[in-house]
């Protein structure tokens, strides 16, 4: 009976390490960032049965670009689409999947995305406002 129970507790931490983890994450958790990305993805160490929830929020307000997926290749892989182009703040990034075990993981990250330069958007505006009146006044001249 001593020598089942001493099997059983050895095999205990072999047991824990078979979870399912997260692996990393790209951009990685805590990463500073020229601009924000236009999607996150979480490996995991081993292949997920399903995305069930997730959601991006710079600066508290919602950029979830669009539905959580599996990546279709690679299914230990989510896919967490971002929509906060040209916008700098805190990103953090929660999630829920299923594991092939059925339980529910939970994971977060989160990104410090620098904020735009002023004087560069101005200037691109500009740059884009000149080629439209540039355009009209072609077009006016062909009439």
């Amino acid at each position: 009976m001593a020598a089942a129970a001493t099997v059983a507790l050895l095999a205990l931490p072999a047991l824990a390490s078979a979870h399912t983890e997260v692996a990393g994450s790209s951009p990685p958790d805590g990463a500073r960032l020229a601009q924000a990305p236009s999607v996150i993805v979480v490996r995991y160490s081993a292949p997920l049965a399903e995305v069930v929830d997730a959601s991006a929020r710079l600066d508290g307000q919602d950029v979830t670009g669009g539905p959580p997926r599996l990546v279709r290749t690679d299914a230990a892989r989510v896919r967490i689409p971002i929509d906060a182009a040209g916008r700098g703040g805190r990103l953090s990034v929660r999630w829920t999947v299923r594991s092939a075990d059925a339980h529910l993981l939970e994971g977060a990250a989160s990104f410090a995305v620098a904020r735009p330069n002023v004087l560069q958007a101005v200037r691109r505006v500009a740059v884009a406002l000149r080629a439209a009146a540039e355009e009209l006044t072609a077009a006016a001249t062909r009439r």
